[in-house]
């Protein structure tokens, strides 16, 4: 099986086994545009890969659901306070983090714990290493939580290993650091609040961000708070397989949604220099399959194709889709050519 892609995009195959006589085939069609001023898309496939882009989803032949991420600077406010509201609104989806300057555990009269005003800052990056999460040494003696005893090691936050903000004791946290990025409804008030990472940043090593409390709920029926003996294995094996296909998405939980129609409303404000917004596009291409002695003329209906991911790199003002063109074949009658044709566009 070959491609040969006629578009300006790039395209690449990937191939897995469903069963022992059954396969699959997808193609997987990257394209990159320019968002200006009024919000139109123009191809830029000359635009070369940034850090912060979104990873590739050409590895996988079968995918579900859409992952939405933005990377970018905030740039922070000429006076006090030293706060930037980040929102991106995905067609009637709202989604919004707080962004803050550099902020320390203090001590008040009284002796509690406070958090001290919010530093001045030039710009920070959205990135998950700012919001809440984090590790530390814990000695061996009693678990602080449990009261039972423990061996002693390093403790990470599942949710954000590499986060600040996540300390063993009181007398650790002061003069920590706060995370800069928080979810605007579920701010820190104490050292040992334990707050969801917050961000819209491409995210691939934190499964366990996506695994969010309504998925569960959608998928098992259980509540988190649910008593423990009824949280089995037996619970999960029948959603095994959709568990798996989220788990590999790099968006956080919360920008993972079911459908992103064309034609979705998507805005961004607070990233980048300017607000964005634009109109999800169609999809960028249409894939037929050919013979050999014909490679250039299609010789069935076009693949169904689903869009994987959206990523916006605010501060180049730039927006990536990835969209799946699969097919399924039997393994001794694979078809020989799959051709990439244009289709309507942004231009």
């Amino acid at each position: 099986m070959f491609v040969r892609n006629r578009t300006e995009h790039k395209a690449t195959l990937t191939r897995g086994h469903v069963s022992d006589t059954l396969s699959v085939a997808t193609v997987v069609v990257v394209s990159t545009y320019r968002i200006d001023e009024r919000g139109a898309l123009h191809v830029d496939s000359n635009r070369k890969a940034a850090p912060t882009d979104a990873p590739t989803t050409e590895h996988y032949a079968l995918w579900h659901e859409v992952s939405v991420t933005a990377s970018g600077m905030v740039y922070g406010p000429a006076r006090p306070p030293f706060v930037v509201a980040v929102s991106l609104r995905v067609g009637d989806v709202l989604r919004r983090v707080a962004v803050f300057g550099d902020r320390r555990w203090e001590r008040a009269f009284g002796g509690d714990l406070v958090p001290s005003d919010p530093a001045p800052f030039d710009a920070l990056p959205l990135a998950f290493d700012r919001a809440y999460g984090g590790k530390f040494d814990m000695p061996p003696g009693p678990d602080p939580l449990t009261g039972f005893p423990h061996p002693g090691g390093t403790m990470a936050f599942a949710k954000n290993p590499e986060g600040r903000g996540f300390y063993l004791d009181a007398a650790s946290a002061e003069d920590g650091l706060l995370p800069n990025i928080e979810l605007p409804e579920k701010l820190v008030q104490k050292w040992d609040d334990r707050p969801e990472p917050a961000g819209f940043a491409p995210c691939p090593e934190l499964v366990a961000l996506r695994m969010t409390d309504d998925f569960l709920l959608r998928m098992t029926g259980l509540r988190p708070e649910s008593p423990p003996p009824e949280w089995t294995p037996a619970t999960f094996a029948p959603h095994m397989p959709v568990v798996a296909m989220r788990a590999i998405h790099h968006a956080p939980g919360r920008l993972i949604f079911p459908t992103v129609p064309a034609g979705t409303r998507i805005e961004l404000t607070g990233l980048g220099r300017k607000p964005l917004r634009f109109d999800v596009p169609g999809p960028p291409a249409k894939v037929v399959t050919a013979s050999s002695n014909a490679p250039n003329a299609p010789t069935g209906s076009p693949l169904r194709s689903e869009l994987r991911s959206i990523h916006i790199d605010a501060d180049e003002r730039h927006v990536l889709f990835a969209h799946g063109y699969t097919m399924t074949y039997r393994r001794d009658f694979a078809p020989e050519w799959l051709l990439v044709l244009p289709s309507p566009t942004p231009s």
